[in-house]
């Protein structure tokens, strides 16, 4: 079966995480994926704890698991972006191409004839897809920022953590992972009001700050209702109990039993009948309002038994819980296993590389014909022959003047 996007082609300015991202995303559903690589550096995040690999011509690659997370499925060219004859390629790539996705600081493309304004001259109906910080516009849009600005400015951070403890980063990066989904989403969207609609091209500001403000919306409707401002809990959650980590014998396990039935099952299967005949634990608001009085009894009781004890106990009886892993344990558990979640991908006779698949399956089926990460610039002479038309003494002369 074709992939939904075969025909789409995306041509890719983008460095570091989010904007990769959301190519990646639809490189993975069949969008032919053009990467614009620095030459002799490439992506930033190729030196994000990098190691060195060999690649299929006998030179060596610098590259990283960053890297690796985010580009599958592309094609890598290297140019000089602020070199006339690499803008003039840019130019020629973006007038064959159905989308343009950047992330450089808010207006540094202009100087280079590469922003949108720019680029719709040569391709009216094209979708350009601006990543950035704060956005194209407002008092912010000039300033740098990574995920763990955004992660401290949104709130997200000052919500994770323990009550008593510091505000807490989450441990990957969510601020651009949440920029990733919705650009491509975004991107799905424009494309279809350009193809099926008419609406033709548009300019998409994605911003990562607003994007994590987007994540809290739960806990920014509860203020903006009661006026209180939310506060760490650790792992419990907010307004219900018992919800949270609990340490049993040899390691930790999560566990939610806060709807009245559940709680009833939770305490049946523990043998802790007192429980359901205390006042302080009669509803979901009582033991929320009696939450540390209640996991000190729950607590006492999960250390007599082990993770996979109480595990198989609580499943049985219908408890939502969880062990808590590492990620040794994660794709080592069964069911990861059975999904495909590892992907083993042989790439170009040189090396092997192991990723994390796309969760999507369409009619039942996981994502296949996946393409390991490119080396750098690996694809520069093919892109330039094939889709643009140069021929080898044009592109020799060009890496003898170091634009690829």
């Amino acid at each position: 079966m074709s992939r939904p996007l075969e025909g789409v082609r995306i041509l890719e300015l983008g460095r570091l995480f989010a904007a990769p991202f959301a190519t990646q995303l639809l490189a993975d559903m069949g969008a032919d994926v053009i990467k614009v690589e620095r030459p002799g550096h490439g992506d930033d995040f190729r030196h994000y704890a990098p190691r060195t690999v060999k690649t299929a011509d006998g030179g060596e690659c610098v590259e990283s698991a960053n890297y690796r997370s985010v580009n599958r499925n592309k094609r890598s060219i290297t140019l000089d972006m602020a070199s006339p004859e690499g803008q003039e390629i840019v130019r020629d790539l973006a007038a064959k191409s159905d989308i343009v996705v950047e992330n450089f600081k808010v207006g540094s493309l202009a100087k280079y004839g590469l922003d949108y304004e720019s680029l719709k001259r040569v391709k009216p109906d094209l979708i350009y897809v601006s990543v950035t910080g704060f956005g194209q516009e407002g008092p912010y849009s000039s300033r740098p920022g990574t995920d763990a600005t955004f992660q401290a400015m949104s709130g997200i951070m000052d919500l994770t953590g323990e009550p008593q403890g510091m505000p807490q980063r989450i441990g990957f990066v969510v601020s651009d992972m949440l920029a990733g989904l919705y650009a491509a989403n975004a991107m799905n969207m424009a494309l279809r009001a350009r193809d099926v609609l008419g609406a033709g091209g548009q300019h998409i500001d994605i911003s990562l700050f607003d994007c994590s403000v987007s994540a809290i919306a739960a806990q920014a409707i509860e203020y903006f209702i009661s006026g209180r401002v939310p506060t760490r809990m650790g792992s419990r959650a907010h307004g219900s109990a018992p919800s949270e980590i609990f340490r049993c014998a040899d390691g930790l396990l999560q566990m939610q039993a806060t709807a009245d039935h559940q709680f009833q099952r939770l305490c049946e299967t523990m043998e802790l009948p007192d429980l359901l005949k205390d006042p302080r634990f009669s509803s979901r608001a009582e033991r929320f309002h009696n939450v540390d009085a209640l996991a000190d009894v729950l607590n006492a009781r999960f250390a007599t038994g082990t993770v996979a004890q109480w595990y198989e106990r609580l499943l049985s009886a219908q408890v939502m819980c969880a062990p808590v892993y590492s990620l040794d344990h994660t794709f080592d558990d069964p069911h990861v296993r059975h999904r495909g979640m590892r992907l083993e991908l042989e790439r170009d006779g040189v090396d092997e590389v192991a990723l994390v698949a796309n969760p999507i399956r369409f009619g039942g089926k996981p994502v296949k014909g996946y393409r390991a990460p490119p080396f750098l610039g690996q694809h520069t002479s093919q892109v330039l022959a094939d889709e643009l038309g140069l021929e080898g003494e044009e592109i020799e002369s060009l890496k003898q003047k170091g634009v690829i």
